[in-house]
């Protein structure tokens, strides 16, 4: 047994015939009349109207047959919907093709066949209507011409079908578009208004009487000119006569509007007219979006910087009839069509002066509706990115980071949310995106809509107040010269050092160190050789920290400081000073053709039990470090003694703290 082999326009053809909306239905008059007439005409005991579905052929109509349906691999249909031409079979029982059919061997023991293909108004063959035979027969011209003719009766029943069915997914297109308007307005993130053109306002959405603080009813009886502030209404006036004038198609400017609060509102005014057919002015539209944050940003920065079905085909026979009632259906279709392009047309001149991304996603994140600004943000006209994919226009990095989002709305759920990127001139751009589900009277998202506001200069402004801040909290705590930390800051890691030492019995110890001679090298070589000898001395120090406890500060001139802490004896200390001693030996400044090398002397001392604070281990370190100047300078000492006599530069510390 040979199956019938799949057209090549098989995926086209299913579409077709699920669209018919004809499978699994009720009998049918006129297809019964025509199934009736080819048995009687033919003498054949057997005629069906099949329809060869994706694997079952189903009888729309049957004489002489019992079941409803057959499997498509032993249909003698589907060959002919595989060849698009009649198919003639005279002994089954004989052909290669059909002899081991259980149709043949079985049940109703087929011999002869009959079958002319059914087409669709696009070409696609979906079925046969054919005349069987349990004895082997010869047919003639005669019996496929009365065949053929029967055939073309239920082809124009089936064409009659679908060009109802036309008719009503149009003016469901229509209502859907209607939809889309309304919710596109009044789910606008901007005010909107439509305007007579003596300014008074005819509609107004939600986020308008939100910016405005009045309702819908309130703002229908008040002109524009009575809510725009005395300084803005001449212009405001001359931009909407040059328009109605014909000399402007639209306009944009920055406006204020007065609440009814009595307050004032900055606003970015987008306006439009809408012209009639006859293209006299007939309203205006206008879009308001609050800029009162951008102002606010503005002053800030200079301080700082969117079944109907019927049925046709009554009688086979009274062709003027169905071809009157295909004569009404094409009016009704092209008076839809007419509808949708007048919604389309008004729906579009709204959306594309809103300064808004507005779109419509279907469930296959497909585009279905772009706005003007998908050609500023993308670089694609609008009708292109119509049938795009959401990740063919924004890419696969963006996409993956709009995909959670998209499979919340397609769940029913709004979504809000911040979308950043990189454009193609390397500058930074932010940007505030909702997704609106388009949810169905069953509760199914049939997709989202989506409204994006570019909000790039209030994140810009908000990110330099925050570096701003950052560096006034880092100055607070480092000196400027060496990055090291600063006096204050070493003060009270001292102080919580003793504090622990005295409560936990937490050892810890203190390097001072001061440049030698450092006058000398201000004097001789210059106040700048004498910076950049702090620096290093400071890049040198912070390269001796053991950890991240240990800290190392600049308290002022050129004397410097090392808290260490651990388990520290007098010998790790000793070694720590002797290794940054060695290393500051070693260092060497240029100035110009000049160069110069340097030293430093060290006082060491580690906590003990007679500390009542942290002012004296430093005086212990200090003093040991006035020995070591003494003694030549270039060299450690660490104070043993528990008694000290307090230096001049402990003298001064303690007086800068009081």
């Amino acid at each position: 047994m040979q199956a019938a082999c799949i057209p090549n326009d098989e995926t086209g053809r299913l579409a077709a015939l699920r669209r018919l909306n004809i499978l699994d239905t009720e009998p049918s008059g006129s297809f019964d009349r025509v199934t009736r007439l080819a048995a009687a005409l033919l003498d054949m005991p057997i005629t069906l109207v099949s329809l060869v579905d994706r694997e079952r052929q189903w009888f729309k109509s049957r004489v002489g047959f019992e079941v409803a349906e057959t499997p498509r691999d032993i249909s003698f249909c589907g060959h002919a919907v595989y060849l698009r031409q009649p198919l003639i079979v005279a002994n089954a029982a004989e052909d290669e093709r059909f002899f081991d059919n259980p149709l043949v061997t079985g049940a109703p023991h087929i011999r002869a066949y009959l079958g002319v293909p059914l087409f669709t108004t696009e070409g696609h063959a979906i079925g046969t209507l054919c005349a069987m035979d349990t004895h082997p027969r010869d047919f003639d011209a005669q019996d496929l011409g009365q065949l053929t003719d029967l055939a073309a009766l239920l082809q124009q029943a089936i064409h009659a079908e679908e060009l109802s069915n036309k008719s009503r997914d149009v003016l469901h297109l229509a209502e859907e578009r209607e939809a889309l308007f309304r919710a596109t307005f009044e789910q606008a993130a901007v005010g909107m208004s439509h305007t007579d053109l003596s300014g008074k306002l005819l509609r107004v959405n939600q986020r308008l009487c939100e910016m405005l603080g009045y309702d819908a009813a309130e703002l229908k009886n008040i002109s524009f000119i009575d809510i725009t502030h005395p300084d803005d209404v001449a212009n405001s006036s001359a931009m909407l006569q040059r328009m109605i004038a014909g000399e402007l198609d639209s306009y944009q400017l920055e406006k204020r509007y007065r609440r009814k609060d009595g307050t004032y509102v900055w606003s970015q005014l987008s306006v439009a007219l809408k012209r009639g057919r006859d293209g006299l002015p007939d309203y205006i539209i206008a879009a308001m979006e609050d800029i009162g944050e951008k102002k606010q940003a503005e002053t800030d920065l200079l301080l700082l910087r969117d079944s109907l079905r019927s049925q046709v085909a009554e009688q086979t026979v009274r062709l003027r009839e169905t071809n009157e009632a295909l004569r009404v259906q094409v009016k009704k279709v092209l008076e839809s069509e007419r509808a949708v392009r007048d919604a389309g047309q008004r729906f579009r001149a709204i959306a594309n002066n809103i300064p808004a991304l507005i779109g419509y996603w279907n469930r296959d994140i497909r585009c279905e509706f772009a706005n003007e600004v998908y050609r500023e943000w993308f670089g694609v006209d609008p009708l292109k990115v119509v049938g795009m994919s959401m990740q063919e226009l924004v890419g696969e990095a963006q996409f993956a980071s709009f995909e959670p989002h998209v499979a919340v709305a397609l769940a029913g759920h709004p979504q809000r949310f911040e979308s950043r990127g990189t454009k193609d001139d390397g500058t930074e751009f932010f940007r505030e995106v909702r997704y609106i589900p388009d949810v169905s009277a069953t509760g199914e998202a049939n997709g989202f809509y989506v409204m994006a506001t570019d909000i790039t200069q209030s994140r810009l402004t908000q990110r330099a107040l925050e570096t701003a801040n950052s560096q006034l909290k880092s100055d607070s705590v480092t000196d400027y010269l060496t990055g090291l930390s600063n006096r204050r800051v070493f003060s009270e890691r001292s102080e919580e050092a003793c504090k622990r030492f005295q409560k936990y019995r937490e050892t810890y110890g203190l390097i001072l160190l001061d440049l030698d001679n450092f006058k000398q090298i201000n004097d001789g070589y210059g106040h700048d050789a004498g910076d950049e000898t702090l620096r290093a001395v400071g890049r040198l120090l912070k390269g001796q920290l053991r950890s991240h406890r240990d800290i190392a500060a600049r308290l002022g001139g050129e004397e410097f400081a090392i808290l260490l802490f651990g388990d520290l004896d007098e010998d790790l200390l000793r070694l720590v000073a002797e290794r940054v001693r060695a290393q500051i030996g070693h260092e060497t400044v240029r100035v110009g053709s000049r160069s110069f090398q340097f030293t430093a002397s060290f006082g060491l001392a580690i906590s003990h039990v007679i500390d009542s604070n942290w002012k004296t281990i430093y005086a212990r370190a200090d003093a040991a470090l006035y020995v070591a100047k003494a003694a030549g300078k270039n060299c450690v000492e660490f104070n043993h003694a528990t008694e000290f006599s307090a230096t001049g530069r402990f003298r001064t510390l303690r007086a800068a703290r009081s």
